[in-house]
């Protein structure tokens, strides 16, 4: 997946430490903390606000503007899907 804002010129603020780490065989860490976790994808979600408070800072009111600001805004909203079934897969698991 690519971990990188979508805009051009964004800033990337690295990927936090946690991601990826060993978890030990316990399924409801790795829905927490695996690759594509909860936890990243509140990352990325925060990454993708950021672009969005920059697109509309930035926003000249044209169609290219909206788009840009309706594409970051539909990432947002598949992030938060994938969150609300991870968070649910982890109800499941405690």
């Amino acid at each position: 997946m690519d971990k990188s804002p979508s805009g051009p010129g964004q800033q990337t603020h690295p990927i936090p430490t946690f991601v990826g780490e060993p978890y030990d065989g316990n399924p409801a860490i790795e829905i927490l903390r695996g690759d594509q976790g909860v936890l990243e994808l509140l990352w990325l979600i925060e990454q993708e606000l950021g672009m969005l408070r920059e697109s509309l800072l930035v926003s000249d009111g044209s169609n290219a503007a909206l788009a840009e600001a309706n594409q970051i805004r539909s990432t947002i909203r598949g992030y938060l899907s994938r969150v609300r079934t991870l968070l649910q897969n982890l109800d499941h698991q405690i």
